[in-house]
């Protein structure tokens, strides 16, 4: 700290001296803190409203999905129906007449 030599002015200068030279200014964000927390929140908030916006336009998009994809799943397969009978072996399609196969002589 201060040198113990000399007068008690003279102790002073050196202690305020050294003061001066220990001291480091804080960083400039630290000092602008309390004028942007208020902007950070302020955006924050700008943010969580027009993220709830966007939800509230986007339910009813949502709830209309929801409920018209088992109709259109429904009407795929219906219109895929055809498609794979017509894949299908021809001996998966026949029908067979059980009755016939156990004949009594």
């Amino acid at each position: 700290m201060g040198v113990s030599v000399g007068s008690a002015k003279h102790k002073l200068y050196v202690a305020v001296a050294d003061n001066e030279k220990n001291n480091k200014q804080p960083p400039l964000l630290l000092l602008l803190l309390p004028l942007l927390l208020p902007l950070l929140l302020l955006l924050l908030l700008l943010l969580v409203l027009l993220l709830l916006l966007l939800l509230l336009l986007l339910l009813p998009l949502l709830l209309l999905l929801v409920l018209l994809l088992p109709l259109l799943l429904l009407l795929v397969l219906l219109l895929l129906l055809p498609l794979l009978l017509l894949l299908t072996p021809w001996r998966f399609r026949q029908v067979r007449d059980v009755t016939r196969k156990h004949t009594f002589a």
